[in-house]
């Protein structure tokens, strides 16, 4: 990014977030008018962060009106093989432009109408030009597909970028939807209007699945299966889509009477419900697995306890909230699927790998390197520096990591290994900080061994409940009036 982008980018996210949303409302309105006088993509782009924080609504383009018909299947990442219901949000630009090629009057037509109504601010008849716009679509896409598959399809971009297999499952699952959009559209909308007036949404995402929520959304499926049939799996697969817990999906499942059977789990809605969570837990346990520290090509770049915290909290909750749910046996398809991940993580967190996360909070305590007088590798502290704040905050990241698997690792057989390491870190800081406060008695005044006892006693208040952190402190504190001048 080059130094006037950079500056936009500071201006622009220095904006209070109602200007924020005004400017991006004024730019996408001018875009939709062809009367752009920014570079409005480039201003977007760096507004984006804060207009998904409040999800304001948004000024449409065609291509979102086409696009409101899978709005609620779009994810950020790209899965290899795809999944179903799950489109990546990088498919609708070739996407748009394949159409753009097979149907060049057409939307031209759209465009001219889409410009009126913008500018009049008659958002009826916008929505009703989407079902139109998606309804076209719909079969524009199909007449790109057929073309392709029967190699007489003559735009060459478009036959280049259907040469990935991934777009052409992408441009297929947008045909799909787009066939069911707008009963399946109105199905998932009651059904966030139930969670609305319960206070349980945030945007689009629904917080809860509360038993009138449930209620509704086995009254919306039924309706859509009269009307889909088979595709009717579509609409669990939206709907799971915007839940904040995923496998709260399995609720309309006991509502439906769905059954884990064998039978079942191949080609039905809890078949492909059940791929999806159990796909998502082993794509944690490898991110997991990514994130831990090595000994093998450990390189200088510091490990992120925090994103490695927060895929572990996810992997617990998922796979918890999917056994919870459903119950399903140990021996199932299922069970069986989820014991690999828990044996592929025992693997991952064994004493070993967690030896290294303890390597964090005591870097806060660090040692002289060389040789003691006795031949012996260095125990004395070294107390050239104090601790800078970075360091801190990666030695409560690592402790927090110890302290979420000792407490919540139980399931799945982490536990023992954390418990082992906290109680070995903890000698470790009981020996390291005794020379501290031997230090301290000499030279009370001594600002980085002061400095680091005061940092490793805010690790001690996430590893201990057992008081010491709190003994540490006093001590500390006791020392330092000792020494205070009268």
């Amino acid at each position: 990014m080059d130094q006037k982008s950079e500056q936009l980018k500071g201006l622009l996210n220095a904006l209070p977030t109602n200007e924020a949303v005004s400017l991006a409302r004024k730019l996408e309105t001018q875009r939709a008018l062809g009367q752009e006088t920014l570079p409005a993509e480039a201003v977007l782009s760096f507004l984006r962060p804060q207009l998904r924080r409040v999800r304001p609504q948004r000024v449409p383009t065609l291509c979102r009106l086409a696009c409101a018909g899978f709005e609620d299947f779009l994810v950020d990442r790209v899965d290899d093989p795809r999944l179903p219901g799950l489109i990546p949000r990088s498919a609708i630009a070739p996407w748009w432009q394949a159409l753009e090629r097979m149907a060049p009057q057409e939307l031209r037509i759209f465009s001219e109408e889409f410009a009126r109504l913008v500018g009049a601010s008659d958002w009826p008849a916008l929505d009703r030009l989407g079902e139109r716009v998606r309804n076209a679509a719909r079969g524009w896409t199909d007449a790109v597909m057929a073309a392709f598959q029967s190699r007489k399809l003559a735009d060459s971009v478009t036959r280049k970028h259907l040469g990935d297999i991934g777009l052409q499952a992408d441009f297929a699952e947008i045909a799909r939807i787009l066939a069911i959009a707008e009963p399946l559209r109105k199905a998932l909308d009651a059904v966030l209007a139930v969670a609305v007036r319960s206070g349980q949404t945030q945007g689009r995402r629904i917080l809860d699945f509360t038993a009138d929520a449930v209620t509704a959304a086995k009254q919306q499926y039924l309706h859509v299966a009269e009307v889909a049939g088979f595709d009717s799996r579509y609409f669990a697969l939206g709907l799971m889509n915007r839940l904040e817990r995923p496998w709260y999906v399995l609720r309309l499942g006991r509502a439906l009477s769905w059954k884990p059977t064998d039978a079942l789990l191949h080609d039905t809605e809890l078949g492909i419900i059940g791929q999806r969570l159990i796909h998502d837990i082993e794509v944690l346990a490898r991110e997991i697995e990514g994130l831990m520290p090595s000994r093998r090509g450990r390189g200088p770049q510091a490990v992120d306890y925090g994103r490695l915290h927060q895929a572990m909290s996810r992997y617990i909750e998922n796979s918890e909230g999917m056994l919870s749910e459903f119950g399903f046996r140990r021996d199932s398809d299922w069970g069986e699927q989820i014991l690999e991940t828990r044996a592929a993580l025992s693997r991952t967190l064994g004493q070993d790998r967690l030896a290294l996360v303890a390597e964090a909070p005591l870097a806060l305590l660090p040692q002289r390197r060389g040789v003691s007088a006795r031949g012996l590798a260095s125990d004395d502290p070294d107390l050239e520096t104090a601790p800078t704040p970075e360091v801190i905050e990666q030695g409560l990241r690592a402790a927090r990591l110890l302290v979420l698997l000792m407490q919540k690792g139980g399931r799945h057989g982490l536990s023992s290994p954390a418990r082992i390491t906290i109680d070995e870190l903890g000698i470790e800081i009981n020996n390291r900080a005794a020379k501290l406060y031997d230090e301290l008695a000499q030279h009370p005044t001594h600002e980085a061994a002061a400095a680091q006892l005061a940092a490793i006693i805010k690790v001690a208040e996430v590893l201990f409940e057992d008081g010491r952190a709190a003994v540490m402190t006093r001590r500390l504190v006791n020392m330092q009036r000792s020494s205070a001048p009268v």
